[in-house]
């Protein structure tokens, strides 16, 4: 059973919602 760490979990939907805004806003 593997347990995502929330930090990690932070820095992926941080890192995500810069890949929208980007992809959103060329």
């Amino acid at each position: 059973e593997q347990r995502i760490d929330v930090s990690h979990a932070m820095i992926l939907v941080a890192m995500g919602g810069n890949l929208l805004r980007r992809n959103a806003h060329p």
